[in-house]
Protein backbone atom coordinates (compact mmCIF):
# COMPACT_ATOMS: atom_id res chain seq x y z
CA UNK A 1 0.00 0.00 0.00
CA UNK A 2 1.64 3.48 -1.13
CA UNK A 3 0.31 7.22 -0.13
CA UNK A 4 1.41 10.32 -2.29
CA UNK A 5 3.53 12.47 -1.21
CA UNK A 6 5.99 15.41 -1.94
CA UNK A 7 8.94 15.49 -3.02
CA UNK A 8 11.43 18.11 -2.00
CA UNK A 9 10.90 21.73 -4.09
CA UNK A 10 14.45 21.29 -5.50
CA UNK A 11 13.36 18.06 -6.87
CA UNK A 12 10.28 19.09 -8.11
CA UNK A 13 11.59 22.04 -9.98
CA UNK A 14 14.11 20.04 -11.66
CA UNK A 15 11.55 17.48 -12.66
CA UNK A 16 9.24 20.30 -13.77
CA UNK A 17 11.59 21.99 -15.81
CA UNK A 18 13.59 19.21 -17.56
CA UNK A 19 10.98 18.64 -20.59
CA UNK A 20 11.94 15.02 -20.53
CA UNK A 21 9.41 13.66 -18.16
CA UNK A 22 5.75 14.41 -18.39
CA UNK A 23 4.46 13.33 -15.37
CA UNK A 24 5.38 12.04 -12.14
CA UNK A 25 4.11 11.03 -8.17
CA UNK A 26 6.24 10.30 -5.21
CA UNK A 27 4.90 7.44 -3.03
CA UNK A 28 5.43 5.77 -0.16
CA UNK A 29 5.20 2.60 0.86
CA UNK A 30 3.51 2.07 4.15
CA UNK A 31 4.87 -1.07 5.14
CA UNK A 32 8.82 0.16 5.67
CA UNK A 33 8.49 4.10 4.94
CA UNK A 34 10.31 3.57 1.68
CA UNK A 35 10.13 6.65 -0.74
CA UNK A 36 9.21 5.71 -4.57
CA UNK A 37 9.62 8.02 -7.50
CA UNK A 38 7.61 6.33 -10.09
CA UNK A 39 7.97 8.72 -13.59
CA UNK A 40 5.73 8.20 -16.71
CA UNK A 41 7.73 7.72 -19.68
CA UNK A 42 8.14 5.54 -22.32
CA UNK A 43 12.06 6.23 -23.45
CA UNK A 44 14.05 7.53 -19.59
CA UNK A 45 15.05 4.43 -17.33
CA UNK A 46 15.32 4.50 -13.54
CA UNK A 47 19.03 5.76 -14.17
CA UNK A 48 17.96 8.51 -16.64
CA UNK A 49 15.92 10.01 -13.86
CA UNK A 50 18.03 9.12 -10.90
CA UNK A 51 20.97 11.29 -12.82
CA UNK A 52 18.48 14.27 -13.74
CA UNK A 53 17.89 14.30 -9.68
CA UNK A 54 21.98 14.75 -9.41
CA UNK A 55 21.91 18.01 -10.36
CA UNK A 56 18.89 19.17 -7.97
CA UNK A 57 21.60 19.21 -4.96
CA UNK A 58 19.51 18.43 -2.22
CA UNK A 59 19.63 15.29 -0.06
CA UNK A 60 15.71 14.62 0.03
CA UNK A 61 16.33 11.99 -3.18
CA UNK A 62 14.14 9.01 -3.40
CA UNK A 63 15.02 5.23 -2.33
CA UNK A 64 14.13 4.04 -4.83
CA UNK A 65 12.89 4.61 -8.51
CA UNK A 66 10.24 3.33 -11.04
CA UNK A 67 9.22 4.65 -14.85
CA UNK A 68 5.69 3.26 -15.89
CA UNK A 69 4.49 3.77 -19.35
CA UNK A 70 1.67 6.61 -17.89
CA UNK A 71 0.49 7.56 -14.67
CA UNK A 72 -3.10 7.35 -14.02
CA UNK A 73 -5.05 10.16 -12.69
CA UNK A 74 -8.96 11.13 -11.75
CA UNK A 75 -10.41 14.43 -12.86
CA UNK A 76 -9.42 16.12 -9.58
CA UNK A 77 -5.68 15.42 -10.58
CA UNK A 78 -5.47 12.73 -7.80
CA UNK A 79 -3.24 9.91 -8.46
CA UNK A 80 -4.95 6.33 -8.70
CA UNK A 81 -2.51 4.56 -6.13
CA UNK A 82 -3.81 1.50 -6.86
CA UNK A 83 -3.34 1.56 -10.38
CA UNK A 84 0.23 2.54 -9.32
CA UNK A 85 0.80 -0.27 -6.68
CA UNK A 86 -0.20 -2.54 -9.78
CA UNK A 87 2.43 -1.50 -11.73
CA UNK A 88 5.38 -1.52 -9.18
CA UNK A 89 4.15 -4.95 -8.38
CA UNK A 90 5.31 -5.62 -12.22
CA UNK A 91 8.28 -4.35 -12.38
CA UNK A 92 11.78 -3.92 -10.18
CA UNK A 93 11.91 -0.72 -8.27
CA UNK A 94 15.61 0.59 -8.87
CA UNK A 95 17.51 1.03 -5.45
CA UNK A 96 21.23 2.46 -5.39
CA UNK A 97 23.55 0.14 -3.39
CA UNK A 98 25.92 1.98 -0.82
CA UNK A 99 29.30 1.22 -0.55
CA UNK A 100 29.68 -1.55 2.19
CA UNK A 101 34.08 -1.85 1.80
CA UNK A 102 36.45 0.98 2.56
CA UNK A 103 37.59 0.11 -1.46
CA UNK A 104 34.26 0.55 -2.36
CA UNK A 105 33.68 3.92 -0.66
CA UNK A 106 37.16 5.08 -2.11
CA UNK A 107 35.71 4.40 -5.18
CA UNK A 108 32.19 5.65 -5.17
CA UNK A 109 33.84 8.71 -4.44
CA UNK A 110 36.63 8.63 -7.10
CA UNK A 111 33.59 7.74 -9.83
CA UNK A 112 31.12 10.36 -8.61
CA UNK A 113 33.78 12.99 -8.52
CA UNK A 114 35.03 11.87 -12.11
CA UNK A 115 31.42 11.93 -13.83
CA UNK A 116 30.08 14.73 -11.78
CA UNK A 117 27.13 12.75 -10.01
CA UNK A 118 26.21 12.17 -6.86
CA UNK A 119 24.41 9.14 -4.51
CA UNK A 120 26.60 6.51 -7.23
CA UNK A 121 25.44 2.93 -6.26
CA UNK A 122 27.83 -0.43 -6.40
CA UNK A 123 26.20 -1.66 -8.75
CA UNK A 124 25.76 1.33 -11.13
CA UNK A 125 27.14 0.50 -14.53
CA UNK A 126 30.08 2.99 -15.58
CA UNK A 127 28.82 2.70 -19.36
CA UNK A 128 25.23 3.66 -18.16
CA UNK A 129 26.85 6.72 -16.13
CA UNK A 130 27.98 8.00 -18.89
CA UNK A 131 31.49 6.96 -18.73
CA UNK A 132 34.21 6.45 -21.20
CA UNK A 133 37.91 6.20 -21.61
CA UNK A 134 39.02 9.23 -20.44
CA UNK A 135 37.09 9.13 -17.15
CA UNK A 136 37.95 5.42 -17.22
CA UNK A 137 41.87 6.79 -16.93
CA UNK A 138 41.06 9.58 -14.60
CA UNK A 139 39.77 6.94 -12.17
CA UNK A 140 42.07 4.49 -12.45
CA UNK A 141 44.56 7.00 -11.91
CA UNK A 142 42.89 8.26 -8.67
CA UNK A 143 42.35 4.57 -7.83
CA UNK A 144 46.14 3.82 -8.07
CA UNK A 145 47.15 6.26 -5.90
CA UNK A 146 45.27 6.25 -3.63
CA UNK A 147 44.89 2.20 -2.99
CA UNK A 148 48.20 1.13 -4.13
CA UNK A 149 46.84 -0.98 -6.66
CA UNK A 150 47.20 -0.93 -10.26
CA UNK A 151 44.02 -2.17 -12.73
CA UNK A 152 44.53 -2.11 -16.43
CA UNK A 153 42.02 -0.19 -18.99
CA UNK A 154 40.78 -3.46 -19.85
CA UNK A 155 40.51 -4.95 -16.87
CA UNK A 156 38.13 -1.89 -15.24
CA UNK A 157 35.85 -1.70 -18.84
CA UNK A 158 35.31 -5.99 -17.99
CA UNK A 159 34.33 -4.98 -14.28
CA UNK A 160 31.97 -2.39 -15.31
CA UNK A 161 30.86 -1.71 -11.85
CA UNK A 162 32.28 -0.45 -8.22
CA UNK A 163 31.28 -3.76 -6.97
CA UNK A 164 33.13 -5.59 -9.39
CA UNK A 165 36.30 -3.45 -9.40
CA UNK A 166 36.53 -3.20 -5.71
CA UNK A 167 36.36 -6.87 -5.89
CA UNK A 168 39.13 -7.21 -8.79
CA UNK A 169 41.60 -4.72 -6.42
CA UNK A 170 40.64 -6.48 -3.32
CA UNK A 171 41.73 -9.58 -4.96
CA UNK A 172 44.75 -8.31 -5.87
CA UNK A 173 45.84 -7.13 -2.17
CA UNK A 174 45.13 -3.77 -2.95
CA UNK A 175 43.49 -1.47 0.17
CA UNK A 176 46.32 0.82 2.27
Amino acid sequence: MYTEVRLHPALEETLSTEGVIGDYAAVRAQHDGELVLVVASKRLTPLDVRRLLGDAGTATVPDAYAVVPALERDESGSLALGRVEELLAKRPLYRPCPPTTEVQRLLVEVWERSLGIEGIGIDDDFIELGGDSLAAVEILAETEKRVGTEVGVDEFFECGTVRELSARIEGKGGQR
